[in-house]
């Protein structure tokens, strides 16, 4: 009897248990507001959501930034003020090799020449307009963010405008045309560059082969290494191409 009386108590110590488990399943607050936990269908009671905050990370994310190549390997040359616009380069002009010299007779005087450069300087900029409202309420430092970038945008402009002065230089070869891993032929200008690339199947690719060529005109025209080496600004597409070439080390 006793036994049977203690079955009855631990029966009903479960239900009890079950029932206080099963009563909040029906209406169980979430993020959102409160849900149905049987259903999954949201309740219209009130919602949670002010209770839920967005964590602030007080460290600033930073913006990729591109490499500015260019401008580093040039010569800069500043303008004072109140010396005009125009900067002026100039070079002596080469003399030919001496000549044989006979007893007696007075050689023949070489002219001596200068060649000039003149380039007129013009001004880029830009600005970002900021209230004292919104420097003061502000959670970031604003002044801070819009100096950075300012910065790089100016950065990027001066690296750009070097490119573009690059690019208009007469001293210019274009990359050899393939097809199919065949060669093609090797463009003289852009134009045919365009022509030859207007045919199925054609590529202009960056090889050893043309690489190798423009260090030969370097060397027979003379031209300046920096650190023994001559230097090759290339797009990572033109890169992955030079890699994928068996020749190329």
């Amino acid at each position: 009897m006793i036994a049977i009386i203690k079955k009855t108590i631990n029966w009903i110590a479960t239900m009890n248990l079950q029932l206080f488990a099963d009563g909040p399943g029906v209406n169980t607050n979430v993020t959102t507001g409160t849900v149905n936990s049987y259903t999954g269908v949201a309740n219209t009671t009130t919602a949670m959501t002010p209770a839920m905050k967005t964590y602030y990370d007080t460290e600033l994310l930073e913006n990729a930034r591109d490499q500015l190549i260019f401008t580093q390997l040039g010569r800069k040359q500043s303008l004072p003020a109140h010396h005009g616009k125009v900067v002026e380069w100039r070079k002596w002009n080469t003399l030919p090799a001496a000549d044989q010299l006979q007893e007696g007779v007075i050689p023949a005087g070489k002219t001596l020449g200068m060649t000039s450069f003149p380039v007129e300087i013009t001004q880029y900029g830009e600005y970002v307009t900021v209230s004292d409202v919104l420097e003061l309420h502000a959670i970031d430092d604003v002044i801070l963010g819009a100096t950075e970038e300012l910065g790089a945008a100016a950065g990027k402009t001066n690296d750009l405008l070097v490119r573009n002065v690059l690019m208009v230089n007469s001293n210019k070869m274009y990359a050899d045309v393939y097809k199919n891993g065949v060669y093609v032929s090797t463009p003289v200008d852009r134009a045919a560059l365009l022509t030859a690339l207007g045919t199925s199947g054609n590529q202009a690719l960056i090889t050893p082969t043309v690489i190798n060529q423009a260090v030969t005109i370097l060397k027979k025209a003379n031209a300046p290494t920096i650190n023994g080496k001559y230097i090759a600004v290339i797009h990572p597409s033109c890169a992955f191409d030079l890699r994928q070439s068996k020749e190329w080390i």
